[in-house]
């Protein structure tokens, strides 16, 4: 499984994941790989970011320059539309898509937990903070987590750094608590 952690505000998203792909071998899970890249530009107005099942990513994955020139919404239904034909392991499948829609921020949050129920999210007086958790630990654990690293840090961030950081340090805590996530950190920043 993963980590993927997006923040988007109104002129900015930005989304980070872990880098370690895992196999699940009975009860335990054995890390395969350690830089996988979870968190992907579609173009320069959309980013998406994968956590779970790593047969059914690479297969939509390897799709994504289809969707060079599309919408946010043209792409978010396409996958989605793939996905909910696909056979899932037992990691299941979450993603983010993330980016500007009519010069808007927004984010979309899915997950196979809920049938690929649409969750959208758009920034208000703050940021929108979504997070696709790991499936070894108890998902209040990971809130509180970003809670403590992210949501309660928002009102004080002034810089795009400073939320970079926090973020990073967000993903970090999560890798100690989780033997799916690591602390090999990549992601997209639209503007």
């Amino acid at each position: 499984m993963s980590f993927i952690l997006s923040v988007c505000g109104n002129n900015y998203s930005i989304m980070l994941g872990d880098g370690q792909e895992t196999i699940k071998n009975g009860e335990l899970y054995i890390p395969v790989k350690k830089d996988y890249k979870k968190v992907l530009s579609i173009n320069d107005n959309v980013c998406i970011g994968f956590a779970g099942d790593t047969a059914i990513v690479k297969q939509i994955v390897s799709e994504l320059n289809n969707y060079k020139n599309s919408t946010i919404r043209q792409i978010k239904d396409s996958i989605l539309e793939k996905v909910k034909t696909k056979s899932l392991n037992d990691f299941g499948l979450k993603y983010i898509i993330s980016g500007k829609d009519d010069g808007n921020f927004i984010t979309y949050y899915y997950s196979n937990k809920d049938n690929f129920c649409e969750h959208k999210f758009e920034p208000c007086n703050q940021a929108a903070v979504v997070y696709a958790s790991p499936v070894d630990v108890n998902e209040k654990i990971i809130e509180n987590i970003v809670k403590n690293y992210v949501y309660d840090n928002i009102p004080r961030i002034r810089t795009t750094e400073q939320l970079l950081g926090c973020m990073c340090q967000c993903i970090i805590e999560v890798s100690k608590v989780s033997n799916t996530v690591n602390d090999y950190i990549s992601g997209e920043k639209i503007f």
